[in-house]
């Protein structure tokens, strides 16, 4: 079963290495995506969405409580006092209750200071920048300031409409193309979504995909097809003729044998132009009119394959 977080609280609680550790991250908006990728691999910090950015893994809160123990001095922490609480990785036992294998620990703030070098946390962290930290009263603000420091990353607001706020200015031509595809993909997608499950098996079957699963992968697969075409060669290892999109290329999905299964990678298999039957067209004006045409299909984790190589992505 799928537990659902916020943004930031998913941080909080998940250690996440890279973008293929998210399915379904390839689905997303070009602006989400680049809010996770920038996340991952951004020290721990995420933008609040009102012009602030602050640290996920760090903050500071006044002690509901006299139970909590400083992990730096080992003495307990006073109720009503400020506290500031960091996630670590949990080891041993302390697996047991660790979420998604970290733990919480609190310090006091001098001992945070001290320890800081020693966490699993950005070093460079700031007290302006800790979540909590403008929660807190003046005097324990300046406090916690002339333990930290001042001055961490701050995101100007954007003068655009909220949709857009936290979307990154592409920085090339390949970033171009690909919020281009995202955007293209997404209006297919809402298409589909309007689409009775019926109709979408029967335009998977048309054009030899499998046909099985639940609503989300009957859309992942007509949208890919409708997007950039469906595959036009069978798997080189196994014969199979559907690939399904991994972290950075296609894997078959078909049977080396009775008791194998192919996991053959194809960074882009050839394709032709997707078959949208009458059937379909009639449930839905956008694709009755869509152009369709075949293409490749690219992500973060590719840009640098077709850097290289001689596909094109016109």
């Amino acid at each position: 079963m799928a537990l659902w977080n916020h943004f930031n609280c998913f941080f909080r609680k998940n250690s996440v290495k890279s973008t293929g550790d998210i399915k379904g991250f390839g689905t997303l908006r070009y602006e989400d995506q680049a809010k996770i990728k920038e996340k991952i691999g951004g020290g721990g910090v995420a933008s609040t969405g009102k012009g602030k950015e602050v640290s996920v893994d760090v903050a500071a809160e006044y002690a509901k409580s006299n139970r909590s123990t400083c992990n730096g001095c080992f003495v307990s922490i006073d109720k009503d006092t400020v506290r500031i609480g960091c996630w670590v990785a949990a080891e041993g036992k302390e697996l047991k209750w660790a979420v998604g294998g970290r733990k919480q620990v609190w310090h006091h703030p001098t001992c945070f200071s001290e320890r800081k070098k020693q966490l699993d946390i950005d070093h460079n962290i700031t007290a302006d920048i800790i979540d909590g930290y403008e929660l807190l009263k003046k005097e324990d603000q300046a406090q916690l300031v002339l333990l930290l420091g001042k001055g961490g990353k701050k995101k100007k607001r954007s003068r655009k409409s909220d949709n857009n706020e936290n979307m990154p200015p592409p920085q090339s031509a390949l970033e171009k193309k690909l919020q281009a595809q995202s955007g293209y993909l997404m209006e297919i997608r809402q298409a589909l979504k309007e689409v009775n499950n019926k109709y979408l098996r029967e335009m998977l079957e048309y054009n030899g995909y499998p046909t099985h699963g639940a609503d989300i992968r009957l859309i992942d697969r007509c949208s890919d097809g409708i997007a950039f075409g469906r595959f036009d060669e069978p798997c080189s290892v196994c014969d199979g003729t559907y690939f399904s999109l991994g972290e950075s290329s296609y894997v078959c999905k078909g049977d080396v044998s009775e008791f194998t299964k192919c996991s053959n990678i194809i960074p882009q298999p050839k394709r032709t132009k997707w078959i949208i039957p009458e059937s379909v067209m009639d449930q839905s004006d956008y694709l009755a009119t869509l152009k369709l045409k075949t293409g490749l299909r690219i992500d973060f984790k590719v840009l640098k394959f077709f850097i290289f190589s001689s596909y094109s992505l016109n």
